[in-house]
């Protein structure tokens, strides 16, 4: 059982890296077998096809996140809390899987429907959490759309990670700070700023 269970891992990390590196089209059964360092028939054992794996690899991924947004953003305390632990949850993650941003953006320029499908599925799209950032935003009585507030704080987190080797070859090059010191201190700029544009559109 445990020989199973460190198959099975070592398969999700070889499927990570092979589908960030080359994208769902690109990789085949082959190339993530070699990487995880098993045969092809030991891996469609667990795993048919590689649209499966992908879709195991893609759910697991937003499987171990949404939750602690959805807690979150239905907790009964200040915005600026939610906020705050928005931004800390969401960039933890993004710091321990720095491959997803441009995993995302490649499958979203590749193949868009099924990103938003498994994503809907996953509830990140989900109308009652749009109603519950609506709620919030209207306690600041703030003329703002959500799509641009959500907009807004979802490109501050991802942006960084996205642009991580420009800004350590051009801001940290001559820089004690490494990545993960950039990211945590950028957590609380993120939310001042988004606190900020909150209390300019206020009526």
């Amino acid at each position: 059982m445990e020989e199973q269970i460190d198959t099975e891992k070592r398969i999700f990390e070889a499927a990570k890296r092979v589908f960030v590196q080359k994208g769902m089209d690109g990789a085949s059964m082959q190339d993530i077998a070699t990487s995880a360092k098993i045969s092809r028939t030991s891996l469609h054992y667990y795993f048919r096809s590689k649209e499966k794996l992908f879709r195991a690899v893609f759910d697991d991924l937003f499987g171990q996140f949404l939750p602690q947004i959805e807690n979150i953003m239905f907790d009964d305390c200040s915005f600026q809390n939610k906020l705050e632990r928005f931004v800390s949850t969401y960039m933890d993650m993004l710091l321990q899987n720095m491959y997803l941003p441009s995993f995302i953006m490649n499958e979203l320029n590749k193949n868009p429907k099924f990103v938003i499908q498994r994503l809907s599925q996953n509830g990140l799209l989900s109308g009652r959490m749009r109603r519950q950032i609506q709620k919030d935003l209207m306690e600041f009585d703030a003329d703002i759309e959500v799509s641009q507030f959500m907009t807004t704080s979802l490109g501050l987190c991802v942006f960084p990670f996205l642009a991580r080797p420009v800004i350590e070859a051009v801001f940290l090059k001559d820089d004690t700070c490494a990545f993960e010191e950039f990211i945590e201190a950028r957590k609380s700029i993120i939310v001042e700023t988004l606190m900020s544009q909150l209390m300019r559109n206020a009526s």
